[in-house]
């Protein structure tokens, strides 16, 4: 693998993992509210805990914010 291919994995995985950290802070911020009722409630630690998967599954994430017209019933 050649320097440039390296420099831009690094480069594409830093831009990925940067759109997530701003979703991740969306999300926890009061976006989780609107796919889950219930999260509302959540306290801050269960809320950090929650940031990581965010961060890292934030395509999912803007595609369910996006789609989701109303919460589900339970």
């Amino acid at each position: 693998m050649s320097l440039a291919m390296a420099n831009l994995i690094v480069t594409l995985l830093g831009l990925y993992f940067a759109v997530g950290a701003v979703v991740a802070i969306v999300f926890v911020s009061g976006g989780a509210g609107r796919i889950d009722p219930d999260a509302k409630s959540m306290p801050l630690q269960a809320r950090l805990l929650v940031f990581p998967g965010a961060m890292g599954l934030w395509p999912l994430i803007l595609f369910k914010l996006f789609t989701q017209k109303a919460p589900p019933v339970s």
